[in-house]
């Protein structure tokens, strides 16, 4: 069975906050936004650009983060 599931990540979330960092897999990106903003608990004011990948594309998933001040 094909999983019809994408990796939504968004590189310049909330870009007024230090251009943060949000990803989820989801089946939409209406869905995606939903996962976040009930990880969240708050409404987002910006979202920035999405990239969008298939998961079925993929066949092992590794994200890294690296930052700071």
């Amino acid at each position: 069975m094909k999983d019809d599931r994408n990796i939504y990540i968004w590189d310049e979330f909330e870009p007024d906050y230090n251009n943060g960092l949000a990803f989820t897999v989801a089946k939409s990106e209406v869905q995606a936004k939903s996962n976040i903003v009930a990880h969240l608990g708050h409404s987002v004011t910006e979202w920035g650009k999405v990239r969008v990948y298939p998961l079925a594309d993929m066949p092992d998933i590794s994200f890294a983060v690296n930052g700071g001040s």
